[in-house]
């Protein structure tokens, strides 16, 4: 993991640049320095699982019906929360 943004402390000094790699001392250091949060680059992990994603996606556009339109635009969401997940969480075409 590498820091997204500086760390700084109370007085506003900055304590750990944007880019620093966080080793398990630097983990420790920030943990005992009581720093509330701080960024890091990536993405951060769906809270649930992909087959419960698309079941909402299914859901929120059930209404929709044969809409070309809304069918594009439901086809390309489906393909961005498939891009979330690692292929092997991904279900098997069947």
């Amino acid at each position: 993991m590498k820091l997204a943004k500086s760390v700084q402390n109370e007085t506003g000094m900055t304590m750990f640049g944007e880019g620093t790699v966080l080793t398990e001392q630097f983990i420790s250091r920030l943990q005992s320095m009581n720093i509330p949060s701080l960024y890091v680059e990536g993405t951060a992990a769906p809270s649930r699982s992909m087959e419960e994603e698309l079941l909402f996606l299914d859901e929120r556009f059930k209404k929709i019906g044969e809409e070309p339109h809304m069918a594009i635009i439901k086809k390309i969401m489906k393909e961005h929360i498939e891009s979330l997940y690692p292929e092997h969480e991904r279900p098997t075409a069947s």
